[in-house]
C-alpha cells in the first residue's frame, strides 16, 4: 500500500513540468528569441498611450481605478484594466522593462504550454520545442510585443494554468479534499480569466483536453462542468451588453455573417510573411492566398498519419478558441493568441505518432510561421522607435506653441502610425496634445496646411512651403 507522501507526489499538479536547472535554458532561449521586443524603445498603438495619460498621476491614490461591480460596462475588464494602470504608472516612461515584462509574461505562457504538452504525453525536448516555436509564431510575436494585449496574455496564462491542475489532479478517492482544493482553483482560475477579458467564456470548452489520458475522467469533467456553469452564470448577467452595439465605433459590431471570412483569415495569416496585421490579408494576392490555404491543408494532412483524431482535434480546438472573435466585424493579430497556443500544444502532443515525412511537413509548414514571426517582431520594435522619435519631436514643436499644430506624413503609407500614435491620446510625458495637433492629409482629412511632416523614421521636419 502506497504512503500518504507517494500519492501526494504522484498527483502533485506541476508534476511533469521541466524544473531546475533543466529549465533555466529554456527560459534563457526563450528570452533571447525576443529580445527584439524587449529592446522597444517605445510603443506600437494610441492603447498603450492613452492608458499611460491616465496613469500620469503623481501618486498611486490619484489613479482612476475601474470598479469590480460594474458589470454593465462594455469593456468588464477590470483586473486587466488595473493591472494596466499598475504597470503603467510604474514603467511606461521605461519602455524597455514595460516591454520585459509583457515578455516575460508570454514567456511564463509558453513555459505552461510545455508543461501541459509534457503532461499529455509529449516528451520534454519536444514539449520545449513547442514552447520556443509557441513565442516565435505571428500571434505570439504580435501579442507579446504590443502592450495593449494584456488581456490576452492574462487569459491563456489563466487556461493553461486550469489545464495544468487538471492534469495533475488527485485521482484517489481517499484525498477528497486535494479533489476539492484543485476543482476550486480551476474555477478560481476561471473567474480571473473572466475579470480579465469576455473571451474567456471558451474555457471550459478548452479544459476538455485535460480529459485525454486521465484516469479519473469522471472527477476532471465534473469540475469542467462546474466552471462552465460560472460561465453561464456570466453569461446570463453580460450576454445583453456584449452583443449590444457599443458607443465608441464599430470595432466590435458583429454578424454570424462574418464566421467564414474570418476563420479564413485566422487560419490562413500565419502562413502570409512578412505581413504584420491580418486585417487586410484576404486583399493579397490569390496566388499568396493559395499558398497559405496549401500550408494549412499540408499541417493537417501530416497530422492525420497520427490518426484521424489528431487533425480533428487541433481544427476543433483552434476553431473554438477564436469562436468568440469570428462573428466580429474587423480582425486582430492578438485575437488568435489562444488558438496559436492550442494549434502548437496539439501538434506537439501528436508528434510521436507522426510519420517521419509528415514530421517533414510540419517542420517546413512551422519554418514559414516562424520567419512571419520574426518579422512581425522586428516591424514592432521598428514602429516603437518611430514612436519614440515622433513623440520627442512632437513635445520640442509644441513647447510654446498656442496654434494647433498641422502634421502630416511624408509619405502617405505612414498615415496609419500617424493616426495610431496620436488617436484619442490626451497627453504624452504630461504634455497636453488633445486639441493641440492636427492631423492633415490622410483618410480625406482636411484643414490648414501643414506646417510640419512626419518621415518614415519618425522625424518631424518642415512641411515644404506651398
Amino acid at each position: 500500500m502506497e504512503s500518504p507522501q507517494a500519492n501526494s507526489k504522484r498527483f502533485h499538479p506541476w508534476r511533469g513540468q521541466p524544473r531546475g536547472p533543466g529549465q533555466l535554458p529554456l527560459l534563457a532561449l526563450l528570452l533571447l528569441q525576443q529580445l527584439p521586443l524587449i529592446g522597444n524603445p517605445g510603443y506600437f498603438s494610441h492603447d498603450e498611450l492613452q492608458w499611460w495619460a491616465r496613469a500620469d498621476v503623481a501618486a498611486w491614490r490619484e489613479l482612476p481605478w475601474i470598479p469590480w461591480t460594474d458589470i454593465a460596462v462594455f469593456q468588464y475588464r477590470p483586473l486587466t484594466f488595473n493591472l494596466w494602470l499598475i504597470l503603467a504608472h510604474a514603467l511606461a516612461a521605461m519602455p524597455y522593462l514595460m516591454h520585459l515584462v509583457f515578455v516575460a509574461l508570454g514567456t511564463a505562457n509558453a513555459l505552461l504550454l510545455a508543461a501541459c504538452a509534457e503532461r499529455a504525453g509529449a516528451t520534454r525536448r519536444v514539449a520545449s520545442c513547442a514552447a520556443v516555436l509557441f513565442v516565435l509564431m505571428p500571434y505570439a510575436a504580435y501579442t507579446h510585443g504590443w502592450t495593449a494585449t494584456l488581456a490576452d496574455i492574462l487569459v491563456l496564462g489563466a487556461g493553461l494554468l486550469a489545464l495544468r491542475w487538471l492534469q495533475g489532479m488527485n485521482t484517489s478517492r481517499g484525498l477528497p479534499g486535494s479533489t476539492l482544493l484543485i476543482g476550486a482553483v480551476v474555477v478560481g482560475l476561471i473567474i480571473t480569466a473572466l475579470l480579465s477579458k469576455e473571451s474567456a467564456v471558451v474555457l471550459p470548452a478548452l479544459l476538455l483536453a485535460a480529459l485525454y489520458r486521465h484516469p479519473r475522467r469522471d472527477i476532471v469533467f465534473a469540475v469542467i462542468a462546474t466552471s462552465a456553469l460560472v460561465v453561464a452564470i456570466y453569461l446570463a448577467l453580460r450576454l445583453g451588453v456584449i452583443l449590444g452595439t457599443p458607443h465608441n465605433g464599430g470595432a466590435y459590431a458583429w454578424s454570424l455573417g462574418n464566421v467564414p471570412r474570418r476563420l479564413a483569415e485566422y487560419l490562413l495569416f500565419p502562413f502570409v510573411p512578412p505581413m504584420l496585421e491580418v486585417g487586410p490579408l484576404l486583399a493579397k494576392s490569390p496566388a499568396r492566398l493559395a499558398a497559405a490555404a496549401l500550408c494549412v491543408t499540408a499541417l493537417l494532412v501530416a497530422l492525420t498519419s497520427a490518426g484521424w483524431r489528431w487533425p480533428a482535434a487541433w481544427f476543433a480546438l483552434v476553431v473554438t478558441s477564436l469562436a468568440p472573435v469570428l462573428i466580429l466585424d474587423t480582425s486582430y493579430d492578438h485575437y488568435a493568441y489562444l488558438a496559436s497556443a492550442a494549434a502548437v500544444g496539439v501538434t506537439a502532443v501528436a508528434w510521436s505518432r507522426i510519420h517521419s515525412a509528415a514530421r517533414v511537413v510540419i517542420l517546413v509548414v512551422a519554418t514559414i510561421a516562424l520567419i512571419h514571426g520574426a518579422a512581425i517582431m522586428l516591424r514592432i520594435r521598428e514602429v516603437g522607435g518611430v514612436q519614440q522619435r515622433f513623440h520627442a519631436d512632437l513635445l520640442q514643436r509644441l513647447s510654446g506653441r498656442e496654434q494647433p499644430l498641422p502634421i502630416a506624413p511624408s509619405n502617405p503609407a505612414d498615415c496609419w502610425l500617424l493616426e495610431r500614435f496620436l488617436a484619442d491620446v490626451p497627453s504624452y510625458r504630461g504634455i497636453p496634445l488633445d486639441g493641440r495637433v492636427h492631423i492633415v492629409g490622410c483618410g480625406g482629412t482636411a484643414g490648414a496646411p501643414a506646417e510640419a511632416m512626419m518621415s518614415s523614421t519618425g522625424r518631424l521636419v518642415d512641411a515644404p512651403p506651398g
